[in-house]
This record gives C-alpha cells, structure tokens and sequence, in this order.
C-alpha cells in the first residue's frame, strides 16, 4: 500500500504536469493564431506525439494543413486526425472531412468529406453543417442541392444564431430570384447583402446587371452603377473584377463605354497576376483574333499550351486545335 505522504506527492507531480501541459497547448495555440509557426509546433508537437493530447494533435494537424504542403507532413496529419476521431467533439472528424474537401494528402472526395462532416455534427460541432452546406451549394465534389443547402443554413441561423448560414442563405435567396426571372428581387437582395457587409456582394450585383441587361434598364445610370461595383472589387477576389472588366472594354457589353484596348488587356492582365488563369487565357485570345491588338498567332498558341498543361482548360484545347488549321 502506497503510503500517505507518496500519494501526496504523485498527486502534486500529476497536477504539475496537466497543468504545465495545459500551459504548452496555450502557448502553442496563441503562436499558431499569430502566426509564428515554428513557436507553435515547439509547443504542441511534444504533446501530440509523446502525451496522446487530443486537442494539441487537433491544432497541429490544423497547422500543418493550414500552413503546410501536404507532401510535407501529410500522412502525419492524417495520423494524428484519425486518433482523435471519436475523441475531440467532432473536431477531429471536421477536420479529416476538410482533408477529403481539399484533398490534403488523400484523394478529394465529397462524399467522404459530407459523411465525416456529418459525424461531426453529430458529436456537437455544428459547423461542420456549414460546410456541409457549402459542398452541396457549389456542387462541385457531390450532386448540387441547393434546396438541402439552404434548410442546412436556416437551421444554423434559427438555432446557433450563425451570421454566416444567414448570409449564404441570403445568397442563394438571389440567385433562385434570378434563376426564376425575378431580377428585381435579386437585385434588391443583393444590395441589402451590400449594406450588411458581405464581400463578394458587390460582384455578384454587377453580374446580375450585366446577365440581365435586356430586362432591366440598359442605360448610362445602369452601365455606371456596373462599373462603379466592379471597380470597387478591383484587386479582390482572384481577380474576378478585373476579368469582367476586360470583358467590357474588349467587347463593348456596356454602349456607354467605349472599347478600348488598352485597358482590357490591362484588367486581363491585373486578373492573371492576381492568380485567375482566364485572364491568360483572354489574353490569348486577344492575340489569337488580332481585332483590336497585333495578331500574334505564335504567342497565343504558347499560352493556349501553356493553360492546357497546367489546368487541362477545354477551351484552350479547342482553340489551339482551331489554330494549327489555319
């Protein structure tokens, strides 16, 4: 029988050793938020791999996903999600869900991204019904139901109070507006979306307006509105701003803005180095048709090559076949 006194002190040791291990996971997860990584994994690694630390295996597998090519540490990451599982609250089965989502170190897949988002929100996470949600909305990795998507949001809203479910629900209020030919209400709503903040609102209002030109009014006080929105957008979202605006000074979409040259090539250009491809590949056509630029035959085709073997973009591939006809 273990003597009094000795209990005493295994006891103080075991409280001293949660208690400087509570201290490591803190520290750890502070440096991650703040971006010192290396300070961060001084500080969780020891935990996750030597004390079976449920929550610093969590956060490490977050940093090396957030931070890191999964050739790096991916099938120690993979590790470390899985041995949470069943464990964390959900967490560990969020997070192995957006492994499959992003196809971190194992083959993108949707549907073994929905089933552990799922048994995440099971266990309690409910954020993961967000994410959920935002797979069958795109519809790019699993069968698109919007209408699925948008009960998922409600119930984020109603019973967590989540103001991000309520935007995305939001959103695709005005996209079903427009979808079924009310452009006024998907307007309204995108402006309302505009006034609470939302950032790709402003986009996605000037795209209604140049989709939909001949249904509303086709004016100058439109077509500055349109150009007001997207300019407002320049610099953000990959580039997408400055690809429509490209669009509308190469193909005079807008009548009260004149075509010019110059400056389509110069959005194309602005939207490639913010990393969107399809101002390379607009670009390529400006040199491919030579309508309002020099055509250079040679230089188009380079790119079409170029956006062929690096993204397997169709339409490259059709025009470069089109090309070598001539």
């Amino acid at each position: 029988m273990i003597q009094k006194p000795l209990k005493v002190f295994i006891l103080c040791l075991c409280s001293a050793l949660v208690l400087s291990a509570c201290a490591d996971y803190e520290r750890g997860r502070d440096a991650y938020r703040a971006g010192d990584y290396q300070t961060a994994k001084e500080n969780l690694e020891p935990l996750a791999e030597f004390y079976d630390y449920t929550d610093a295996k969590i956060e490490l597998a977050r940093l090396y996903m957030d931070t890191e090519p999964a050739s790096t540490h991916g099938e120690k990451t993979i590790k470390l999600l899985n041995e949470t599982l069943g464990r964390s609250q959900g967490k560990g089965e969020y997070f192995l869900a957006q492994a499959y989502e992003k196809g971190y170190h194992v083959e993108e897949n949707g549907h073994n991204a929905i089933a552990y988002y799922e048994k995440a929100a099971r266990q309690g996470y409910w954020k993961a019904d967000f994410n959920k949600a935002r797979l069958l909305e795109r519809g790019d990795l699993v069968a698109q139901d919007k209408k699925v998507a948008s009960t998922l949001y409600k119930k984020l809203e109603e019973k967590h109070g989540y103001e991000r479910a309520r935007r995305e629900n939001k959103q695709l209020i005005a996209q079903k507006a427009e979808e079924a030919g009310e452009i006024n209400k998907a307007i309204s709503t995108w402006k309302e979306l505009i006034i609470e903040g939302d950032r790709n609102a402003e986009y996605n209002l000037a795209r209604v307006y140049l989709r939909n030109l001949s249904s509303i009014e086709n004016n100058a006080a439109t077509h500055g509105e349109v150009m007001r929105l997207l300019h407002n957008q320049v610099g953000k979202q990959k580039g997408r701003a400055h690809l429509e605006l490209g669009k509308i000074y190469e193909r005079g979409t807008l009548k009260s803005v004149a075509i010019n040259a110059n400056r389509a090539y110069a959005h194309y250009q602005a939207a490639a180095k913010l990393g969107n491809w399809r101002g390379h590949y607009a670009i390529a056509r400006m040199y491919d048709k030579g309508n309002l630029i020099e055509r250079d035959r040679i230089l188009a085709g380079k790119i079409y090559e170029i956006l062929i073997r690096e993204y397997n973009y169709e339409p490259a591939k059709r025009a470069l076949a089109k090309l070598k006809e001539e």
